[in-house]
């Protein structure tokens, strides 16, 4: 059970909030002029309601800025939010029930806001996770709705979302990520969604996923490419060097080896980040296989070297330039 709330103003400022889009207009005013009360008071706690309350009135998604990172509106770049974990968790099953309750307008407008701030991922992906743990049908629905704005905070909270769907609909969730990735269309959504969904899925079932992934090689989509490099490099810094799971690298380089010769950068940059990664943790299983690689094609794409040789000893960077100079 969680902790009880201390004080009556909390209490009701938590009220008032999950009851919020329950309301008519006119006693949603009212509810926001008495949230404006308490957005001073001498208690954190209660600070912090009265600002999640009084930032349901805030206008919808804002266009991203992926140059800067950051999510812009009309008035320029949005304030951080003091936003944390408890809240997160509270706003994730609020919007899940509103969701059920058939309140789809409602859970949007609630969520808006905080997309719209400069809120870390791991809280964004407090919220998805929440909203994850939903009905299936009735959850794609509402992602489907987000993704439609293309909100930059938006594509953690999706993903984490549809990793928590692995678990009971592995194949229809990466089906899904999928579908997200193409209408994405940006590499910051490409990246975000591949760590949490086909990277989590290698994490979490590896003999299961990687056939799913083998199709992704061949998309005709380079985001879907990409993340097949992207979803590797997760796996990888999950490994963190765990010699235990060698065989497993082993065969996520055999994965990648008909990828090494990708000619669209934007794939090659999560291909070469997956081998990166692998050079980082698992050098000694890397360069002999680099070798190869430069050995046998006639062409690729030198990024794709430049990443792989990135964290191997200089000797081994050598080696491998070396052989690509055949």
């Amino acid at each position: 059970m969680r902790k009880p709330i201390p004080n009556e103003p909390d209490w009701l400022l938590e009220a008032c909030f999950k009851l919020f889009f329950h309301l008519g207009k006119t006693d949603q005013q009212k509810v926001l002029k008495f949230a404006a009360r308490f957005r001073n008071a001498s208690r954190k706690s209660t600070q912090r309601r009265a600002r999640m309350m009084l930032e349901l009135k805030t206008p919808p998604f804002p266009s991203p800025n992926p140059q800067s990172g950051s999510r812009e509106g009309k008035g320029g770049v949005e304030e951080k939010s003091d936003m944390n974990s408890a809240d997160a968790d509270r706003i994730g099953e609020s919007i899940l029930q509103m969701i059920l309750d058939g309140e789809t307008a409602g859970a949007h407008a609630l969520l808006a806001p905080h997309l719209s701030r400069r809120i870390p991922f791991r809280l964004l992906d407090r919220i998805g996770t929440r909203i994850g743990a939903g009905p299936v049908p009735a959850v794609n629905g509402f992602l489907a709705r987000i993704a439609r704005e293309k909100p930059m905070g938006g594509w953690p909270l999706i993903g984490s979302a549809l990793a928590a769907q692995l678990e009971a609909d592995f194949e229809g969730a990466l089906e899904r990520c999928r579908g997200f990735i193409v209408f994405g269309d940006a590499w910051y959504a490409a990246d975000t969604l591949a760590e949490r969904v086909p990277g989590a899925a290698l994490v979490t079932d590896f003999n299961r996923a990687l056939p799913i992934l083998k199709r992704w090689r061949t998309d005709e989509e380079r985001w879907v490419r990409k993340s097949c490099g992207v979803a590797v490099h997760l796996w990888t810094k999950r490994a963190h060097g765990d010699p235990r799971l060698l065989p497993k690298v082993k065969t996520l380089l055999a994965f990648l080896a008909p990828m090494f010769g990708e000619e669209d950068l934007d794939a090659v940059k999560g291909i070469g980040w997956a081998l990166k990664t692998i050079g980082r943790f698992y050098p000694e299983t890397l360069t002999p296989w680099l070798i190869r690689q430069v050995g046998r094609r006639a062409s690729y794409r030198p990024l794709m070297l430049r990443k792989a040789v990135t964290y191997l000893n200089p000797e081994d960077r050598n080696i491998a330039y070396r052989a690509a100079c055949r």
